[in-house]
């Protein structure tokens, strides 16, 4: 009895250090990545781990503000993420200024190479993020209802949703602005022909005083539902994000609407999201090659076909009027500061 015990206890010991082991090897083979709802085809996800033998552990958020809450709270932690994909301004450069990010070593990323060099001017300094993810803000219409509504002016300008004598004809079809200052300051800045620079106080000022004439044609505050409340029918114009757009038209054209996304004359707003490494990435080497991954050229097509963003490697081109002008201005240009979105939640609460 007691040798049939002592067996069973050392069956039972080799079980654990088996199991253990067997856990310890797949915590190795694993990567954690925190992204954007909608927009990489769940095939990427399986083939990379096909290629490499690495799981990808895939959370989704939905706004920066989710990401950056959760990135602080488990920056000191060991089950933290191990790729992110923030908006570089402001929230991943001033995440970066805390020390969350790692300094990226190259050697390791050898598909930068297929970078589109002219985004990476744009940020200067790719230390910490590669870009990844870009795309243009502009103004989405119902355009059936805009233009029977607005018949006597070109539906190609700022006046359609910016001057308050115009945009009162829509008012009673739903009108959505962004829930983000960021999203929606230099376009009022290029309208009124002003400097796109929240430290000048005038410009504040300037900024406040029009969107006190345009607040009581607004319906709503709303980045994340601009595609259903287009499709649904509560609003026939509102300002929103290329990809986003790109899939409301998609999505219209099976409805029977005509969705169609404008860039104003006066010039549209470029935005880019990065791929980093949090300083607290329990799978560093792993992070590497995902990134890699995602930096192949093919990859970057497939987003960009699938989701209506465009990559930073992709040569996909989904349609011109997406693309940025000559005339556009980019989030970097902007300096962010708490009297800005202060402002904005003036003008969000009516509380002016």
């Amino acid at each position: 009895m007691l040798k049939n015990l002592k067996y069973f206890m050392l069956f039972l010991a080799l079980t654990v250090v088996i199991y253990q082991n067997y856990v310890n090897y797949d915590k190795k083979n694993t990567v954690n990545v925190y992204g954007w709802y909608g927009i990489i085809p769940s095939h990427i996800i399986k083939d990379f781990k096909k290629e490499t033998g690495i799981s990808v552990n895939y959370d989704i958020y939905d706004n920066n503000e989710t990401l950056e809450a959760k990135l602080v709270a488990t920056a000191n932690g060991r089950n933290g993420y191990d790729v992110i994909f923030p908006s570089l301004t402001p929230y991943a450069t001033r995440q970066n200024s805390i020390g969350l990010y790692q300094k990226l070593d190259y050697s390791k990323i050898p598909n930068t190479k297929n970078l589109n060099q002219e985004i990476v001017k744009k940020i200067g300094n790719i230390d910490y993020f590669i870009p990844y993810f870009w795309g243009t803000i502009g103004i989405a219409i119902n355009e059936d209802i805009v233009k029977r509504e607005l018949s006597w002016i070109n539906i190609d300008s700022y006046d359609i949703i910016l001057n308050p004598s115009i945009l009162q004809h829509l008012y009673k079809y739903g009108v959505s602005f962004p829930e983000e200052f960021v999203d929606i300051f230099q376009q009022t800045m290029l309208y009124l022909g002003l400097p796109t620079n929240t430290k000048n106080k005038k410009c504040l000022e300037s900024f406040l005083n029009h969107f006190k004439k345009l607040r009581p044609y607004i319906t709503k505050f709303s980045s994340t539902t601009i595609i259903s409340d287009l499709l649904n029918g509560s609003i026939c114009i509102g300002i929103g994000t290329s990809d986003n757009i790109y899939r409301a038209i998609l999505a219209g054209k099976n409805m029977g609407k005509k969705i169609r996304y404008i860039l104003p004359k006066e010039g549209s707003v470029f935005w880019l999201d990065c791929m980093a490494i949090p300083t607290s990435a329990p799978h560093t080497e792993n992070a590497y090659k995902f990134i890699n991954y995602m930096l192949k050229k093919a990859i970057g097509e497939e987003i960009t076909k699938y989701s209506g963003i465009y990559t930073t490697t992709s040569d996909e081109k989904i349609n011109p009027e997406f693309i940025m002008g000559a005339k556009s201005v980019t989030k970097e240009d902007m300096y962010f500061d708490k009297a800005a979105t202060r402002t904005w939640s003036q003008i969000r609460l009516k509380k002016f």
